[in-house]
């Protein structure tokens, strides 16, 4: 832009032209976002929208936005588009009209699941994930062994599984679950001999009990029946060695090896008679060897050169033993 001047009374009298001014003519641009109230870059400076700027129309900008932002709690807004169709970063040139600049996100609400207990099974999808509003989201549940799945609580109800719900908003969904009580079956009674002598050792062992979660198994013998002699907690194969005559009820039962309070029933009582065991020499005083009951003699009575065991032999005895058996 220039000027020049010429007299009012003598308008053919004119001066020169003046220095050349540059002057800037500017329109107003606006930068805003859809929903409202979000962040914008102009030029590399943030702005909260919407925002106007004044510039001269050919000269050139850029314009960017960061994508998710965050919103209220459990809300997020995902970049879409700007109105131009410029990619998310970008530059435009001023058009030679005011001109409005949108750039479009979409909301997206949180789902957070749980479980409780903790640890009584899975839930899918697992933790926080992010979906667009008004989408339709399945959750689904599945319970550890020991567990059963008993419902939902929070933004779900009821015990449908799987089940779906709208993400019109943030949501939050626990899954419960019950423990399965657990019992552990009757081992059968003991299996081994019926009789026995003083100081030897007999091997009992019972059919395997079982726990309904799976869980491994122990056992005890009450080698008297009444709960006086017990075993220590073990195999479901174990030995005894009586050291008084007599008869006994010999019983098992079984536990949990992992939770050891749980037991089972005691199983029927298998009856054991144990003798004593005589050492009577037919030389002895007032005693008569008649003979063995099997009708043997003692010379094959030899196996690799050492005595058979549970040789019987009758005796008649004079003294006040009314009488005896011996065991070699």
């Amino acid at each position: 832009m220039r000027a020049q001047a010429r007299c009012k009374l003598h308008p053919e009298v004119m001066s020169g032209w003046s220095s050349a001014l540059s002057v800037a003519i500017t329109l107003p641009y606006t930068v805003t976002t859809s929903p409202a109230g979000l962040q914008i870059a102009v030029d590399g400076s943030t702005y909260t929208v919407p925002a106007t700027f004044n510039w001269v129309p050919g000269s050139t900008h850029t314009l960017s936005v960061s994508s998710p932002q965050d919103g209220s709690s459990g809300t997020r807004y995902v970049f879409s588009s700007w109105s131009d169709g410029g990619a998310q970063n970008h530059t435009i040139t001023a058009p030679s009209s005011s001109t409005t600049y949108t750039a479009s996100f979409t909301t997206q609400y949180s789902l957070t699941t749980a479980v409780n207990p903790a640890g009584a099974g899975t839930v899918s999808p697992s933790g926080t994930n992010w979906y667009v509003s008004g989408q339709s989201v399945s959750v689904s549940a599945m319970a550890s062994s020991d567990y059963s799945f008993s419902g939902w609580s929070g933004d779900l109800t009821g015990s449908a599984n799987p089940t779906s719900l709208i993400m019109n908003g943030p949501k939050s969904v626990t899954a419960q679950f019950t423990a399965i009580p657990e019992s552990i079956s009757t081992p059968g009674a003991p299996i081994g001999p019926s009789s026995g002598y003083v100081g030897t050792a007999y091997s009992y062992l019972t059919s395997e009990a079982s726990s309904n979660l799976g869980h491994p198994l122990e056992y005890q013998f009450d080698w008297k029946g009444d709960g006086t002699d017990l075993s220590l907690w073990g195999a479901a194969n174990q030995q005894k060695a009586w050291t008084v005559a007599g008869q006994y009820n010999v019983r098992i039962r079984a536990r949990c090896s992992l939770h050891t309070s749980v037991v089972s029933e005691w199983s029927l009582g298998t009856s054991v008679g144990i003798q004593r065991v005589f050492q009577i020499g037919c030389s002895d005083d007032g005693i008569q060897c008649l003979g063995r009951t099997d009708g043997g003699n003692d010379g094959n009575n030899l196996v690799n050169g050492k005595p058979k065991l549970d040789v019987e032999y009758e005796f008649k005895i004079t003294s006040r033993i009314l009488g005896a058996r011996q065991s070699m």
